[in-house]
């Protein structure tokens, strides 16, 4: 599957634990374009923090982490396909498989209570 990114430009929150794009984001995947916008406020992946030392809220997985909050949040597709989408973009930007399943595993289980 063809996956494109745009770079991902991000300024700190004054929490310490959010970060607000300070350009479009934009996300190719196949032939359907997304557009992530300025201003976008994302905790990149929403993982709890006792869980930080095995999945950090941001990683090799930054990306597609953003791009599922975005769509969790402002997009009208099913919760599936959003997760779906994560599972597909983690793998183009080289997560490793265990780590990939795991955290698609998590917002399949969890992911709809933060929706």
């Amino acid at each position: 599957m063809r996956v494109h990114f745009s770079p991902l430009y991000i300024e700190v929150m004054p929490s310490g634990h959010e970060y607000m794009l300070t350009k479009h984001f934009y996300a190719t995947i196949e032939k359907q374009k997304f557009i992530v916008p300025s201003g976008f406020v994302t905790d990149f992946a929403s993982v709890p923090r006792g869980l930080w030392n095995i999945f950090p809220p941001h990683g090799k997985y930054s990306k597609a982490a953003v791009l599922h909050d975005y769509l969790y949040r402002r997009s009208a597709l099913p919760r599936s396909r959003c997760d779906e989408l994560f599972l597909t973009c983690m793998d183009a930007l080289g997560v490793p498989w265990l780590q990939r399943k795991a955290m698609y595993w998590g917002v399949r289980m969890f992911g709809g209570l933060c929706r």
